[in-house]
């Protein structure tokens, strides 16, 4: 899924680059407005699901569970939810950069490769159950 998902952004970035090189900049005010609600209340979400997650974890099975797990209990239940949800939202993010393509936007080398980066990052914390990295 990784590799696939990379292909896809990379094509799709420069490859929207290099169309919009001779085109008139879109406005996008309301698409961008839009999708930055959308991701703020999904941020929110997934901020107050992980603070429950964590008060719970602590006050069943101490402080010390709650960064390292001696079971495993980071493969399931809400804290691999959160992950994965999060997993999911990096995919969501990668319209940041189509947004700034059609915007005509600088598009600086941080901005892609984080993007790239980061969606690797979260796919080895589920594939390796490091959960806690979530918090």
């Amino acid at each position: 899924i990784i590799l696939g998902a990379w292909a896809i952004y990379f094509t799709t970035i420069f490859g929207l680059k290099s169309y919009m090189a001779s085109r008139t900049a879109f406005s996008l005010r309301y698409i961008t407005a839009a999708h930055n609600l959308f991701l703020c209340v999904w941020s929110a979400g997934m901020f107050i699901y992980a603070v429950i997650d964590f008060i719970d974890r602590w006050q069943t099975r101490g402080l010390p569970e709650c960064f390292c797990t001696s079971d495993s209990s980071s493969l399931s239940g809400r804290l691999f939810y959160n992950t994965y949800i999060y997993y999911l939202s990096k995919f969501y993010e990668l319209f940041d950069t189509v947004i700034l393509v059609l915007k005509k936007k600088p598009l600086i080398f941080l901005h892609w490769y984080h993007h790239a980066i980061v969606i690797t990052m979260v796919w080895l914390w589920l594939e390796e159950a490091n959960m806690y990295s979530t918090y």
